[in-house]
């Protein structure tokens, strides 16, 4: 029955097995101590099923357990659930909630349609993924989430569970906050429905690095790393919030259909500011964790002192050449506005080459890093896993095309064929047809763009 439930021991003894540093890590959507308050009013019977705070209750309980069940390999917890089911129980709750006209006023509403969100990108179904981050972020906007509150009392003092509940609130903010940049910039999805202009004064606050630069014997331990499904962990991740801030601006300044129209100069103008404050946000990086500017042949991601680290070192990286690429392409709109046999001056003209270059040794550290023996890289989720591939893989396709001849064309085709071979491997974790159709597509596309460009180098 949908309705039924798990052994409540079972939950309990799945929660008391993560510590508190490793729980952070795996579901920054959740605060552990809250999420007591939600296992209780789920199990409760002294309210009628239909009662709202049941109903958001077990929707978020059972998103909870279908995340845990994709991320876990093992154990007494993963033989007994489908993680397929658990996903199929939360949504039916959620529709149950908003089928009886109940206000998304809820916080364990909110992380349940968060966390559905996570888990359908984790299975490529983006659509319902997008709808559930807008129902989610709407939410947070009617509790206030989007505003700025000072804190009661200074970080080293217990907060109260009312100043935990809205710290934690203004937490899943920032969590909706940087997924949707996550959407918009890269596909464009359309899944802003706050009506507020929010308050973004504290990023640091809430979503900083201090949960990964844990020391090493608070390290999760061994028998925790080998039940879960590293390979699965990387998109979820918590993101940087001030990388969500500046995607947003990239999206503003660069890709929206009133950023088509500017000038080259005011382009030019726009897409320094913009390197600038990534290299700002790259230098703020604590050392351990920061991105390098670019990534070998040789080269690659040093284990630093614990893997949590590690695992972050590897997200920021990926996410820093991602939006040098999207901050630098632009460029080849130069002349576009003037007309096809436009001559640029001379400083745009240096400008154009510096960003190409910029967003070619983007892509090439990009495709390097993905195709290293880093198995939570190269069977990273699906969003991740074919997004960074196919961004990376454009700029260099577009290059061969112009100038077939250039001495590293061969390298780079060499690196685009090597970006199908990373995604078709994803194969072996494919459970639904659609994971596996949306994974024969994007392979075959990588795949098409190193044949026509084996095509250009001939033909050239």
């Amino acid at each position: 029955m949908a309705t039924s439930l798990p052994d409540r021991s079972l939950v309990r003894a799945w929660l008391a097995s993560l510590p508190g540093s490793s729980f952070q890590i795996l579901f920054p959507a959740l605060d552990k101590v809250l999420f007591e308050e939600t296992i209780e009013t789920a199990y409760h019977d002294r309210h009628p099923l239909l009662h709202p705070d049941v109903l958001s209750a077990r929707a978020c309980l059972w998103a909870t357990l279908a995340v845990v069940a994709l991320l876990r390999k093992s154990g007494r917890f993963s033989s007994l659930v489908s993680r397929e089911m658990c996903a199929e129980r939360a949504q039916y709750f959620v529709e149950l909630y908003i089928d009886h006209d109940h206000s998304p006023n809820d916080i364990h509403f909110v992380q349940a349609c968060f966390l559905l969100h996570k888990y359908r990108i984790a299975i490529g179904q983006y659509e319902t993924a997008s709808y559930m981050l807008s129902t989610a972020h709407s939410g947070v906007e009617r509790l206030n989430g989007h505003l700025h509150h000072a804190m009661e009392h200074g970080s080293n003092v217990e907060p109260s569970l009312l100043e935990r509940r809205r710290n934690h609130l203004r937490k899943l903010f920032w969590l909706c906050y940087t997924h949707v940049q996550d959407l918009v910039l890269p596909s464009d999805l359309r899944t802003r429905s706050v009506t507020q202009k929010p308050d973004l004064r504290d990023p640091d606050r809430h979503l900083g690095h201090d949960v990964f630069l844990q020391l090493p014997g608070e390290n999760f331990d061994i028998e925790i790393m080998g039940s879960i499904a590293w390979e699965r962990i990387l998109s979820f991740l918590p993101g940087d919030p001030h990388l969500g801030l500046l995607k947003e601006k990239v999206y503003e300044l660069l890709y929206s259909p009133s950023a088509l129209e500017i000038i080259d100069s005011e382009l030019l103008i726009r897409i320094r500011q913009l390197d600038d404050e990534l290299e700002d946000w790259r230098l703020a990086i604590p050392p351990v964790l920061r991105p390098k500017l670019s990534i070998t042949p040789v080269q690659g991601i040093l284990w630093n002192h614990t893997f949590s680290s590690y695992l972050r070192s590897v997200q920021l990286q990926l996410e820093y050449h991602f939006l040098v690429t999207f901050i630098h392409t632009p460029v080849r709109r130069f002349g576009a506005t003037q007309g096809q046999h436009t001559v640029l001056p001379e400083e745009l003209h240096s400008a154009m080459h510096s960003s190409i270059d910029l967003s070619l040794e983007a892509s090439r550290s990009t495709l390097r890093l993905l195709r290293e023996p880093i198995a939570m890289v190269k069977q990273d989720t699906f969003w991740r896993a074919t997004m960074y591939p196919i961004v990376a893989a454009m700029p260099l396709f577009l290059d061969i095309l112009i100038h077939p001849h250039d001495g590293r064309r061969e390298e780079d085709i060499d690196l685009i064929l090597s970006a199908s071979e990373v995604v078709e491997k994803l194969r072996k974790q494919c459970v639904t047809e659609y994971e596996n159709r949306h994974i024969e597509q994007t392979s075959e596309f990588l795949r098409e763009l190193v044949r026509h460009a084996y095509g250009a180098v001939v033909a050239g």
